[in-house]
C-alpha cells in the first residue's frame, strides 16, 4: 500500500498495537514484533507494548521474519505467529488453537475457516525445529501440506477468515468494522 501498514491508525491506536492487544488477551508472553519495511514507523507505533527484531533480509520473503522473530523467542510451550495486517484475529481463536494444538499433541496447527485456511497459526517445539530450514514466500503451506494427519491440527471456525488488509478498500473495511457506531467488531467467534 505505499505506507507503513502496521502504523496506520484502528480506533484508538494502530493496526500492530490492535494485533499487541489480542496476543496480550490470550496470554502470549512475550510478544515480539518483527520489523522489515518501514522500520522505524513500526517501531514508533510498538513503542515499549513488545519486544521488537528487525530482519534486514525482508525483502527475501516472510519466512525469513518468522526465523528472525523465532530466534528472538527462544523456547517456548507454543509458538503463535500473528500478521500485524490482520488486527480482527480474536483472542479466543488464539487462546482455541493453543490449547488444542497441545492436547492433539501435533507439530504445528493452524486456523480453518469456512472460506479457506488461514491465521493464527501455531507451533509445538518440534515444529519450530521442522520449520528452521524453510525459505521464502508462502513456505509454510506447501511445508502443512505435507504433513502426516498426527502432525498438524487445525482449529475450525464457523465464519470467513478475519480481513487481511492488503488495499486500501481493505482498510477502509476495517476502519468501518471498527467504528465506535458498529462496536469494535460487527462479527464474534462462537465458543471453540
Amino acid at each position: 500500500m505505499g505506507v507503513a501498514k502496521p502504523a496506520m491508525p484502528v480506533g484508538e491506536g494502530t493496526m500492530v498495537g490492535a494485533v499487541i492487544d489480542v496476543a496480550r488477551s490470550a496470554g502470549l508472553d512475550p510478544v515480539v514484533v518483527v520489523t522489515g519495511f518501514h522500520r522505524d514507523e513500526v517501531a514508533e507505533a510498538v513503542g515499549d507494548t513488545a519486544s521488537l527484531v528487525h530482519n534486514p533480509e525482508a525483502a527475501s520473503g516472510n519466512m525469513s521474519s518468522l526465523l528472525v522473530g523465532l530466534g528472538e523467542i527462544g523456547d517456548a510451550d507454543i509458538t503463535v505467529v500473528l500478521l500485524s495486517d490482520m488486527p480482527l484475529v480474536e483472542a479466543s481463536t488464539i487462546e482455541a488453537l493453543c490449547r488444542e494444538l497441545v492436547a492433539s499433541e501435533a507439530m504445528c496447527g493452524w486456523t480453518q475457516y469456512t472460506d479457506g485456511r488461514g491465521h493464527p497459526i501455531a507451533f509445538a517445539p518440534r515444529g519450530i525445529e521442522a520449520i528452521d530450514t524453510l525459505s521464502g514466500t508462502k513456505a509454510l503451506w506447501p511445508f502443512f501440506d505435507s504433513l502426516e494427519d498426527d502432525e498438524r491440527y487445525e482449529l475450525f471456525v464457523d465464519e470467513a477468515r478475519p480481513l487481511d488488509i492488503n488495499t486500501p478498500a481493505d482498510y477502509q473495511n476495517l476502519t468501518t468494522q471498527r467504528s465506535p457506531e458498529n462496536g469494535e467488531r460487527k462479527t464474534e467467534n462462537p465458543p471453540p
